[in-house]
């Protein structure tokens, strides 16, 4: 069985909606536009190389598991 290329679709595809799709949503998109199914660490690869940031979806966590009490 082949692997699946990255192409120039898959990019636009990752650009148009990095700011408000998780890796797995990005995923799951990426198959039903293209019909090419990566994994969720290949999309983060992608992401991370294109310099695009991750979406926020759990902001108001952070602070608290950063601060760890039970640590």
């Amino acid at each position: 069985m082949a692997r699946p290329r990255w192409d120039r679709r898959c990019t636009e595809i990752l650009t148009r909606n990095a700011a408000t799709h998780t890796n797995v949503e990005m995923a799951a998109l990426i198959a039903t536009e293209t019909g090419l199914r990566f994994r969720v660490p290949t999309v983060s690869d992608h992401r991370c190389a294109l310099g695009l940031d991750s979406p926020c979806r759990n902001a108001w966590t952070g602070p608290l598991r950063k601060w760890r009490p039970w640590q």
